[in-house]
């Protein structure tokens, strides 16, 4: 008798799949051998709510390109804590470019999208929003060669009493840019323009901007996982601390004292923003589907690809009910961590992150521009609203041949929807492909059309060096 399953593994929330934007896939094939037959058809499998299947994530959040962030930065990392570095554009004239950057990101931690030049969005068109938060995400990905996921809205405005449409911006600002995440729990939650489980967001406990006040943020700590756990964790199974790096003299001994209290949790997963963006979004919209009789079971794990969720953290399964022999992903043995009645399964990321990142902002007349990051790779992005068609052109370069190229295209908040995937076929060295995408129908609401559209085409691909993504990008009037 041959045993079929269908698995639909997500969060506590209730998943429409179809609310979600469009992620590319991949698939892993999980073989379990049990101790008998009967145990493998008792076996329960789940995804874990956390990596690891550990209790809660913790991670940091700071805010501005500033340069204190470094002393941040070496604070954290000295007692194993991570977090994320949320950032404007650079600031050459501060020192404060890519190199200052990257060095933010050692030990563990990311960098995360803060808009370009930090303005307050409830003061803004939705263009202008859209813009500001694509245009911050590109050019540090095109600056670190590092995904962003991750977002912290500038004053922590992202909707205004007077202006509905400010949230409706934000909202759909954040999702056609690719973010999954955000670190204001007000926005995630009863968000009406964001689907289940579209935004993972956190529990924010601020230890103090510029006076530390240990006492008051340990008894905020308490809150949340001692007296009040399942309630918090309804809102999210991270923890985070923040917002902005201003201690100076002393603060920094008091801070030190938190961090050090704060470090080696047995139970915690310590982890950047973008790491637990990428893994809750992968909890959210991954998929199981079982077949097998007697002891073995042969599971399809379907779940988005790192370079889709942006951090190639592993997805944990846990198995209950059932004593686990051996476990193969992908005909490779996989470790199986007994945890008492439990068994925790890490299933390693599918697909790779941008091994490159660049930007080629596309010439006004529509010929072919050159990337610069990838020597030869010519691309174009041509709108044509009068005609209804947004067109894209890619050339692989004379010595290189491209394959498993995808184009996501990323319109302006003026189209409803606004995200559209295509694949090309595998591009020969020297040749060229074109992808034409019919327009959807512009928004009739005059606030829409003002201000410049920005049209966004993110082609990723492989070339024979690896993986690489390069955003093709047009402003209009």
């Amino acid at each position: 008798m041959r045993l079929v399953i269908l698995l639909l593994l997500t969060t506590a929330t209730a998943l429409n799949a179809q609310t979600l934007p469009p992620l590319r896939m991949g698939t892993q094939q999980v073989e379990i051998v049990y101790a008998s037959a009967q145990e493998a058809a008792n076996a329960k499998l789940s995804f874990a709510s956390v990596y690891d299947n550990r209790d809660w994530a913790f991670s940091a959040r700071w805010d501005d390109t500033q340069a204190n962030s470094t002393n941040m930065h070496d604070h954290m990392v000295k007692y194993g804590l991570k977090g994320t570095f949320y950032l404007t554009q650079p600031d050459e004239k501060r020192k404060l470019g890519v190199e200052w950057a990257k060095a933010l990101q050692a030990g563990g931690c990311s960098i995360g999208g803060h808009s370009v030049t930090h303005p307050n969005f409830a003061t803004l068109k939705p263009a202008e929003i859209y813009w500001q938060v694509l245009a911050n995400k590109i050019e540090w990905e095109d600056l670190l060669d590092t995904p962003l996921n991750s977002f912290a809205f500038a004053y922590g405005q992202f909707k205004s009493p007077d202006n509905p449409v400010i949230l409706q911006a934000s909202s759909e600002a954040l999702q056609r840019a690719g973010y999954l995440h955000s670190v204001y729990s007000d926005f995630e939650k009863s968000n009406p323009y964001l689907g289940p489980g579209e935004i993972s967001t956190g529990n924010q406990i601020v230890p103090g901007d510029k006076v530390v006040e240990a006492e008051a943020f340990q008894g905020n700590l308490d809150k949340i996982v001692t007296k009040w756990p399942e309630a918090y964790a309804k809102t999210s199974r991270c923890i985070f601390l923040g917002v902005h790096a201003w201690q100076a003299g002393e603060e920094w001994t008091k801070l030190d004292a938190v961090f050090e209290a704060l470090a080696h949790k047995p139970n915690w997963w310590y982890c950047s923003q973008n790491e637990w963006a990428a893994y809750a979004r992968q909890v959210v919209q991954s998929r199981l589907e079982a077949t097998g009789e007697g002891a073995t079971r042969r599971y399809v794990v379907t779940r988005p690809l790192a370079g889709e969720v942006g951090s190639a953290v592993p997805l944990t399964c846990v198995v209950s009910g059932a004593t686990v022999q051996s476990v193969k992903v992908d005909g490779q043995t996989l470790a199986a961590d007994k945890r008492g009645d439990l068994v925790v399964l890490n299933l390693p990321p599918t697909g790779a992150l941008p091994l490159k990142i660049g930007h080629l902002d596309s010439p006004a007349e529509g010929v072919q521009g050159e990337c610069a990051d990838f020597p030869g790779l010519k691309l174009s992005l041509v709108p044509d609203p009068a005609a209804g068609k947004l067109t894209l052109a890619c050339t692989a370069p004379a010595e290189a041949a491209l394959t498993n190229v995808n184009v996501t295209f990323r319109l302006p908040l003026a189209y409803a929807p606004g995200v559209f995937t295509r694949d090309f076929a595998p591009l020969e060295a020297g040749k060229t492909q074109t992808v034409e995408l019919a327009l959807p129908a512009a928004r009739p609401e005059p606030v829409w059309a003002e201000g410049q559209q920005y049209f966004v085409a993110q082609v990723d691909f492989t070339t024979p060096g690896g993986p690489g993504r390069v955003w093709v990008t047009r402003q209009m009037p």
